[in-house]
């Protein structure tokens, strides 16, 4: 399980990232969400995205993209 103790959703997948060495733009090419909903997503500014179901979308496939177990996010 992940721990978000020290972290936020959003900062804690843009260390994942990073960690993979892949930058917004990739990121966002490969899930083809919207450049800018990457960067909500990581200063976690959900409010800012479409919709709950976007929401979930998007993050399990920003999740998919870093390594991340979607379940965990």
């Amino acid at each position: 399980m992940t721990d978000f103790a020290n972290n936020t959703l959003g900062s804690y997948l843009r260390q994942q990232r990073e960690h993979k060495s892949m930058s917004a733009a990739e990121v966002s090419r490969v899930t083809r969400i919207p450049r800018a909903s990457i960067e909500a997503i990581e200063a976690d500014r959900f409010d800012e995205l479409p919709g709950e179901v976007f929401v979930r979308g998007f993050l399990k496939a920003y999740a998919q993209a870093v390594s991340v177990v979607p379940a965990e996010v």
